[in-house]
């Protein structure tokens, strides 16, 4: 169940807003707080419940799931953040699974191009100590390409067939 489809138009700017939050954050600190995390799998639940009871709501609960088992190989490798990878987990709960693999292919590409472009502000601006993602040596704050990945999705699915 794509819960941007059949959610009240509010539930589209809670979503977006809490993925700039989380963007935001995580270029600024380098971490994203549970409490956005919680946010988006909490708002993403009530428009679930509001929905009504459908069997296509296996699809995100597998996402999320999914993205959880996976994601935790990934931070044990020390390729993702857990904050990114809880992030990403709650996001994919908001789309079935043609979504999140949109949400998904959308992120990885986003990321690419994060990477290159923060690869060149480093260079630049290396000595920049207030931002976090500015950091030479710093990590990456996929969060952003995360929220791009959400926001863009998301934002597809509300335009007219």
């Amino acid at each position: 169940m794509n819960l941007i489809e059949v959610g009240p138009e509010w539930g589209f700017f809670v979503f977006i807003g809490l993925l700039v939050v989380a963007a935001i954050q995580d270029a600024w600190q380098l971490k994203i707080s549970n409490v956005i995390v919680g946010g988006v799998l909490l708002a993403g639940i009530v428009i679930a419940v509001m929905a009504g009871p459908q069997w296509s709501l296996w699809q995100n609960a597998a996402m999320l799931v999914a993205m959880l088992v996976v994601g935790t190989f990934l931070f044990s490798a020390g390729w993702m953040g857990g904050g990114d990878v809880k992030l990403l987990a709650a996001s994919l709960f908001w789309f079935d699974a043609a979504g999140g693999a949109q949400v998904l292919i959308i992120t990885a590409i986003a990321g690419g191009i994060l990477t290159m472009t923060l690869m060149g502000l480093r260079i630049v601006f290396g000595k920049v100590g207030g931002i976090g993602a500015l950091r030479k040596g710093g990590g990456m704050p996929y969060g952003i390409a995360i929220a791009v990945g959400g926001a863009l999705t998301a934002w597809w699915q509300t335009l007219p067939a």
